[in-house]
Protein backbone atom coordinates (compact mmCIF):
# COMPACT_ATOMS: atom_id res chain seq x y z
CA UNK A 1 0.00 0.00 0.00
CA UNK A 2 2.75 2.46 0.91
CA UNK A 3 5.50 0.79 -1.10
CA UNK A 4 7.68 2.91 -3.28
CA UNK A 5 7.62 2.16 -6.99
CA UNK A 6 11.32 1.32 -7.22
CA UNK A 7 13.48 -0.87 -5.04
CA UNK A 8 15.82 1.11 -2.83
CA UNK A 9 19.24 0.04 -1.68
CA UNK A 10 18.53 0.65 2.00
CA UNK A 11 22.02 -0.47 2.99
CA UNK A 12 23.63 2.12 0.71
CA UNK A 13 21.25 4.84 1.85
CA UNK A 14 22.06 4.04 5.50
CA UNK A 15 25.81 4.18 4.75
CA UNK A 16 25.36 7.65 3.26
CA UNK A 17 22.98 9.27 5.73
CA UNK A 18 24.44 7.87 8.94
CA UNK A 19 27.89 9.23 8.08
CA UNK A 20 26.70 12.66 6.88
CA UNK A 21 24.26 14.55 9.10
CA UNK A 22 23.29 16.99 6.32
CA UNK A 23 22.26 14.14 4.06
CA UNK A 24 20.30 12.60 6.92
CA UNK A 25 18.47 15.90 7.39
CA UNK A 26 17.70 16.06 3.66
CA UNK A 27 16.35 12.50 3.67
CA UNK A 28 14.27 13.28 6.75
CA UNK A 29 12.91 16.47 5.21
CA UNK A 30 12.01 14.59 2.03
CA UNK A 31 10.38 11.53 3.60
CA UNK A 32 9.03 13.08 6.80
CA UNK A 33 5.71 14.25 5.29
CA UNK A 34 5.20 10.82 3.71
CA UNK A 35 5.62 9.06 7.05
CA UNK A 36 3.38 11.57 8.82
CA UNK A 37 0.67 10.87 6.25
CA UNK A 38 0.98 7.14 6.95
CA UNK A 39 0.61 7.83 10.68
CA UNK A 40 -2.44 10.04 10.10
CA UNK A 41 -4.02 7.38 7.88
CA UNK A 42 -3.46 4.64 10.46
CA UNK A 43 -4.85 6.76 13.30
CA UNK A 44 -7.92 7.63 11.23
CA UNK A 45 -8.45 4.05 10.09
CA UNK A 46 -8.41 2.77 13.68
CA UNK A 47 -10.01 5.74 15.45
CA UNK A 48 -12.81 3.63 16.94
CA UNK A 49 -10.48 1.05 18.49
CA UNK A 50 -10.21 1.02 22.27
CA UNK A 51 -6.49 0.28 22.12
CA UNK A 52 -4.16 0.64 19.17
CA UNK A 53 -0.50 -0.34 19.16
CA UNK A 54 1.82 1.33 16.68
CA UNK A 55 5.50 0.54 16.18
CA UNK A 56 6.97 3.92 15.20
CA UNK A 57 10.68 4.39 14.65
CA UNK A 58 11.84 7.86 15.70
CA UNK A 59 8.60 8.48 17.61
CA UNK A 60 10.16 11.07 19.92
CA UNK A 61 12.56 12.51 17.37
CA UNK A 62 9.58 13.35 15.12
CA UNK A 63 7.46 14.41 18.11
CA UNK A 64 4.75 11.90 17.16
CA UNK A 65 4.22 11.06 20.82
CA UNK A 66 1.91 14.08 20.98
CA UNK A 67 -0.62 12.09 18.93
CA UNK A 68 -0.59 9.17 21.40
CA UNK A 69 -2.50 8.70 24.64
CA UNK A 70 0.26 6.55 26.09
CA UNK A 71 3.73 5.50 24.98
CA UNK A 72 5.34 2.14 25.68
CA UNK A 73 9.09 1.82 25.18
CA UNK A 74 10.70 -1.59 24.87
CA UNK A 75 14.18 -1.18 26.29
CA UNK A 76 17.30 -3.10 27.21
CA UNK A 77 20.94 -2.18 27.87
CA UNK A 78 22.74 -0.62 24.91
CA UNK A 79 25.20 -3.49 24.49
CA UNK A 80 22.40 -6.04 24.13
CA UNK A 81 20.31 -3.67 21.99
CA UNK A 82 23.22 -3.09 19.61
CA UNK A 83 24.04 -6.80 19.38
CA UNK A 84 20.41 -7.69 18.61
CA UNK A 85 20.10 -4.93 16.00
CA UNK A 86 23.35 -5.96 14.31
CA UNK A 87 22.16 -9.55 14.10
CA UNK A 88 18.65 -8.63 12.95
CA UNK A 89 19.77 -6.05 10.36
CA UNK A 90 22.95 -7.86 9.31
CA UNK A 91 25.09 -4.82 10.14
CA UNK A 92 28.29 -4.33 12.05
CA UNK A 93 28.26 -2.98 15.59
CA UNK A 94 29.94 0.19 14.28
CA UNK A 95 27.11 0.69 11.79
CA UNK A 96 24.52 0.16 14.52
CA UNK A 97 26.30 2.66 16.78
CA UNK A 98 26.34 5.24 13.96
CA UNK A 99 22.59 4.82 13.51
CA UNK A 100 22.06 5.07 17.26
CA UNK A 101 24.06 8.32 17.46
CA UNK A 102 21.62 9.87 14.98
CA UNK A 103 18.73 9.11 17.33
CA UNK A 104 17.59 10.31 20.72
CA UNK A 105 19.44 8.82 23.68
CA UNK A 106 17.71 5.75 25.15
CA UNK A 107 17.67 7.32 28.63
CA UNK A 108 15.81 10.35 27.25
CA UNK A 109 13.28 8.08 25.53
CA UNK A 110 12.70 6.31 28.84
CA UNK A 111 12.02 9.64 30.57
CA UNK A 112 9.44 10.53 27.90
CA UNK A 113 7.66 7.17 27.94
CA UNK A 114 4.65 6.28 30.05
CA UNK A 115 5.65 2.64 30.31
CA UNK A 116 8.96 0.85 29.90
CA UNK A 117 9.21 -2.84 29.07
CA UNK A 118 12.51 -4.34 30.18
CA UNK A 119 13.45 -6.62 27.30
CA UNK A 120 16.55 -8.32 28.64
CA UNK A 121 14.76 -11.29 30.15
CA UNK A 122 12.84 -14.26 28.81
CA UNK A 123 9.49 -14.28 27.03
CA UNK A 124 7.58 -15.12 30.20
CA UNK A 125 8.89 -11.94 31.84
CA UNK A 126 8.16 -9.93 28.69
CA UNK A 127 4.56 -11.16 28.51
CA UNK A 128 4.02 -10.51 32.23
CA UNK A 129 5.07 -6.88 31.74
CA UNK A 130 2.84 -6.53 28.69
CA UNK A 131 -0.15 -7.91 30.61
CA UNK A 132 0.45 -5.44 33.47
CA UNK A 133 0.71 -2.53 31.05
CA UNK A 134 -2.45 -3.59 29.21
CA UNK A 135 -4.35 -3.62 32.49
CA UNK A 136 -3.06 -0.16 33.30
CA UNK A 137 -4.03 1.15 29.87
CA UNK A 138 -7.51 -0.37 30.13
CA UNK A 139 -7.94 1.36 33.49
CA UNK A 140 -6.76 4.65 31.99
CA UNK A 141 -9.17 4.31 29.04
CA UNK A 142 -12.05 3.51 31.41
CA UNK A 143 -11.25 6.56 33.53
CA UNK A 144 -11.10 8.72 30.39
CA UNK A 145 -14.57 7.54 29.35
CA UNK A 146 -15.92 8.25 32.83
CA UNK A 147 -14.65 11.85 32.81
CA UNK A 148 -15.94 12.64 29.29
Amino acid sequence: KYALKQDLDKKKIAEIVFTDSQKLQLLDKTLGPFFKKILDNELQKHKDEDILFLDIPLLFEKRYERFMDRVILVSCPDKLRFERAALRDKKTLDQIRAIDRAQMNQDEKEKLSDYIIDNRGDFANLYKQIDEILESIKKYKYEQKETN
